[in-house]
């Protein structure tokens, strides 16, 4: 009841259904067993439902089918049931009013032709705490008789009841003799023993795990990628400036990792091949110092260019936490280069700023002698909770509506095959900056027409895309914040609160500017109510063929800069000439940063794409921005504003 559920973040309803699982499996050699699991359906699954009071019966009883393939040992066992039960809508609750009270007989039909389980499986908890709430009343030690009529019928061969009494687990098999002798039912419970002693053993190997739990949706189409060595590796670099305390320094990124679960997590792989997030209990942050202050400043950056870059192709290895690492380079007395690198998996851009005033909060506790900041008390494990509670039927209705007519992606734009050799040539960047006054332009027009920012660079990018051969009809992927006010201490929480989802924008040259900016934005708020929705699933409900990707383009909107309170440790101490790289493994990636200067940047794979390709493209998108911030007029129509920036690009091209 204690050892085991630390252990193995699991519930006691979930140990003893593998135990039992694993007993029937050794019965009759069947990998899949069909069990109805019996529930007290008092589950706290509405914020305005609250029964654990009411007088009543709310029992529920579902079928649950457990696949043992691929399991070897108990405890993998254990991981696969879990994470099977957790697969359950609403714990089962919705199963009787489908199978019973739904109207729809087509439906009940259906569920009543499907194979019925011969095993019935309830635990009905702990009834030492129930009696030791009431002192009047306790479990007399006479029978208390039959607790069924004799002319009832059974539902199925074998009922298995358990319960905690007098401090031990009793279990009642119920079973009829004329179909199975008592010696086959005992053999039975001795192997449901014999498993649960071994879980119990195997616990003690497993206390250093604190927690197991699924991937979010974003995380999964990082991992089904398998991509190239450096793709999704995230690198900070920046300059700490001031009388830096090293050992103190080193403590507090330590310090952060021990308080952060995300920071101790790693992405082996369950029994039954499934990816999942495994959080350690202990890890020690991999940490290198190094002293360059005999090397010249051109040789201090020409190391630091190769320390950086060697840092990139080394990786992680994602089935061993910690996916971080931290060097500290003293460049002179007070100047340090500090490059701090983290798999993408962990942390999106909102985190960073808020691991760094953790990091910045510890530092200051460490060296004025301070006690430490408390910790957060939500961590992304919620979030995690949370996405497994939302509706995927919705959400398949949204966007299957959403790409109704869609005639399906065209080949890449400007996508350029290299020759062999650069097979392996990694990624490029390429960057430009939109002037100040243009800049202020853009923010005017987007307050006049009630939209973003965002909206006009999605816009931009829609025509820059549909010029270079992807039509009229236009999707590409957008990089979505999706931190839900229903989850409590979400704007402070680290994890990747993030996912990419398609945006499809049809140019319709007759149509107004500004009444398209207004399309846009709408699409995207209606999409923010289903960004929990995987990107998978979204391409198979959008009718696009399983090879074929829905997008090969994305645009993320970069909001979130780290900001003073971030950087300035103490008075004397800040971090400057901030820097840092992330590449994703779509061949085209856009990152636009806003601030007095529109920064727009791309990096791209260099095996499709060429530099002087890349740089016609950033002038595009550059001169479809200007044309938007000048055009004055939101009711002119879009052929004018294509074919003014058509004339611009052809005059540039011919000078």
């Amino acid at each position: 009841l204690q050892d085991v559920p630390r252990a193995y973040q699991s519930q006691i309803n979930d140990v003893l259904l593998t135990a039992l699982a694993l007993a029937v499996r050794g019965w009759t050699g069947q990998t899949s067993v069909l069990v109805d699991l019996e529930g007290h359906g008092r589950e706290d699954l509405f914020d305005d439902v609250n029964v654990s009071r009411t007088v009543g019966w709310f029992t529920t009883i579902f079928p649950v089918q457990l696949d043992l393939r691929g399991t070897h040992t108990p405890v993998e066992t254990l991981h696969a049931v879990k994470a099977q039960l957790r697969r359950i809508p609403h714990r089962g609750l919705g199963y009787g009013v489908l199978r019973y009270l739904s109207g729809d007989a087509d439906r009940v039909a259906q569920l009543r032709s499907l194979p019925q389980p011969q095993i019935s499986f309830n635990y009905l908890g702990q009834f030492d705490q129930v009696l030791a709430d009431a002192a009047l009343f306790r479990l007399a030690p006479e029978s208390s008789g039959p607790a069924h009529g004799p002319h009832g019928q059974r539902l199925h061969l074998l009922d298995v009841n358990g319960m905690i009494a007098g401090a031990q687990l009793r279990l009642d098999w119920t079973y009829n003799p004329l179909v199975h002798p008592q010696p086959i039912v005992t053999r039975l419970a001795e192997r449901f023993l014999a498993t649960l002693r071994a879980i119990i053993k195997g616990a003690e190997g497993a206390r250093e795990i604190e927690d197991v739990y699924p991937l979010a949706p974003l995380q999964e189409t990082m991992l089904a990628q398998a991509p190239r060595a450096g793709v999704y590796y995230v690198q900070f670099s920046g300059l700490v400036r001031g009388e830096l305390d090293t050992a103190a320094f080193l403590r507090a990124w330590q310090q952060v990792v021990d308080r952060q679960p995300v920071l101790r997590t790693a992405f082996p792989r369950a029994a039954d091949g499934t990816p999942v997030q495994q959080v350690q209990r202990q890890v020690v942050l991999p940490t290198e110092q190094l002293d360059w202050r005999s090397l010249s400043a051109s040789e201090q950056q020409a190391r630091l260019a190769e320390f950086r870059r060697a840092d990139r192709d080394r990786g992680f290895v994602l089935s061993t936490a910690p996916l971080a690492r931290l060097a500290l380079i003293r460049l002179a007395d007070r100047r340090y280069q500090l490059i701090w690198a983290t798999h993408h998996l962990l942390l999106d851009g909102w985190s960073w700023p808020l691991l760094f005033q953790e990091v910045a909060a510890l530092y200051r506790a460490g060296t004025q002698g301070q006690e430490l900041p408390p910790a957060g008390t939500e961590h992304y494990h919620a979030y995690i909770r949370w996405l497994g509670r939302q509706d995927a039927h919705q959400a398949e209705h949204f966007w299957r509506r959403l790409f109704a007519g869609f005639p399906g992606p065209r080949a890449q734009p400007l996508a350029t095959p290299r020759n062999g050799h650069d097979a392996d040539a990694g990624y490029g960047e390429d960057q430009v900056t939109v002037a100040v006054a243009d800049t202020r332009a853009l923010q005017a027009f987007a307050r006049a027409q009630h939209v973003t920012v965002n909206t006009l660079v999605q816009g931009a990018w829609a025509l820059v895309l549909g010029s270079l051969g992807a039509g009229e009809d236009v999707v590409f992927g957008v990089t979505v914040a999706h931190r839900p006010a229903a989850i409590a201490g979400a704007e402070s929480m680290l994890g990747l609160l993030l996912n990419t989802l398609p945006l499809r924008v049809q140019i319709r040259p007759a149509q107004d500017l500004g009444s398209w900016l207004q399309d846009i934005q709408a699409q995207q708020a209606a999409a923010y109510e289903y960004a929990y929705s995987s990107p998978a699933q979204i391409q198979a409900w959008s009718g696009t063929p399983g090879p074929h990707p829905l997008f090969e383009t994305t645009l993320r909107f970069q909001n979130y800069p780290l900001d003073e309170a971030s950087l300035r440790w103490a008075p004397d101490l800040e971090i400057t000439d901030v820097e840092w790289s992330d590449w994703w493994h779509y061949p085209l990636n856009v990152v636009v940063t806003p601030g007095l200067h529109l920064g727009l940047a791309i990096s791209y794979d260099k095996r499709q794409f060429d530099s002087a390709a890349i740089r016609a493209i950033l002038t595009q998108f550059h001169a479809r921005l200007q044309a938007i911030a000048h055009t004055g007029d939101p009711a002119r129509p879009l052929a004018d504003l294509l074919r003014g920036v058509d004339d611009v690009l052809t005059l540039a091209g011919e000078a």
